[in-house]
């Protein structure tokens, strides 16, 4: 069974019986942080049936130890949920024991595999898809991301006792791009922020996400995608402003490939503004001519672009500034 959307995936999570349990999950979604969290809540689930399971997370280890460890019988857990992070690639051994592990799996485990590429995980899934359940978001449209990211900040808050309006967490998305990592800490600190109130209102929006080099992500973010040369950088940047202004790209990206698309369909312009009620009118006139002067194909390979830099931005030396520079020389010349 393979769930392409997150409302469907849920649905089963919400529904499943536990004898339909699957032994292994298939967890294909590009974003690390957002792998873990969609683990932990599948996580969750399981628990739910089997309130005495060990959650544990492997990474980095070679899939024939992590089968053996697998297929160890321990005589103090009653049932394991392991969660191994990331596949970046597979050899056809490693496969071959993949296939062999889905058909006869552990005893009272489940394993949740994370991968953040497609091919990777089409392939493992199609030769295990009898014996798997594939929860795979490689593809997800932009606007899907969206909802999927909004609903789970949305039970990110219950789950704090706190209540909060929808359009306080679209207005923090606006803010702040599509990092989940960087919303949820945000959240974190508007929680911590109003103390024993209840309900989060827009003054501390404002009051915890005003930050100077953050009020600046807009700018800068408007210069690299709309200014028809490579702008100045500040040097200064650190880590967390760039992926701050990665994440505000993104979204004008993503803003402006969904008007493409509704373009496409013929819809007139005063419906497609419906469909972006908390987005300013300056910025959805400048996402509109943008999405009318770049074609589909261009905003795909922009999004492309600046899925490259995040993941150097995470996981490589090189320093913010010279992905920044990279990025804007990028932009500027195809």
């Amino acid at each position: 069974m393979k769930f392409n959307r997150a409302t469907g995936f849920e649905k089963h999570l919400l529904e499943v019986k536990k004898e339909h349990l699957a032994p292994v999950y298939l967890l294909a979604i590009p974003d690390a942080f957002e792998r873990k969290r969609m683990a932990e809540q599948v996580s969750e689930r399981i628990c739910f049936f089997y309130p005495d399971s060990t959650f544990t997370i492997k990474e980095s280890i070679p899939i024939v130890h992590l089968l053996d460890e697998l297929n160890t019988i321990s005589l103090f857990e009653k049932s394991r949920i392991v969660f191994y992070d990331s596949i970046q690639s597979i050899r056809k051994e490693d496969l071959n024991n993949l296939i062999r592990y889905f058909v006869n799996p552990a005893n009272s485990t489940f394993l949740l595999l994370g991968i953040s590429h497609a091919k990777i995980a089409q392939e493992i899934y199609m030769e295990g898809k009898k014996d798997l359940i594939s929860c795979d978001f490689t593809e997800e449209k932009p606007w899907d991301h969206k909802e999927r990211l909004k609903n789970y900040l949305r039970r990110f808050v219950k789950s704090r006792k706190k209540k909060c309006a929808l359009s306080l967490i679209e207005q923090l998305m606006e803010k702040r791009g599509m990092d989940l990592a960087i919303l949820e800490q945000d959240l974190e600190k508007i929680i911590t922020f109003i103390g024993k109130r209840l309900t989060i209102q827009e003054m501390d929006l404002a009051a915890i996400c005003t930050d100077q080099k953050l009020a600046n992500l807009w700018q800068i973010s408007d210069g690299i995608l709309f200014s028809k040369q490579k702008i100045s950088l500040d040097s200064e940047i650190d880590i967390s402003c760039l992926l701050s202004l990665i994440g505000q790209m993104r979204l004008q990206l993503q803003r402006s490939l969904e008007i493409r698309v509704l373009l496409k369909k013929k819809m007139p312009y005063p419906e497609i503004c419906l469909k972006f009620p908390t987005v300013k009118k300056n910025q959805l006139e400048k996402s509109f001519s943008f999405a009318q002067e770049k074609g589909e194909k261009w905003l795909i390979q922009a999004l492309h672009h600046l899925f490259v830099i995040e993941m150097l931005a995470k996981n490589s030396a090189a320093t913010p500034a010279v992905l920044l520079h990279r990025l804007n020389c990028q932009l500027s010349n195809f």
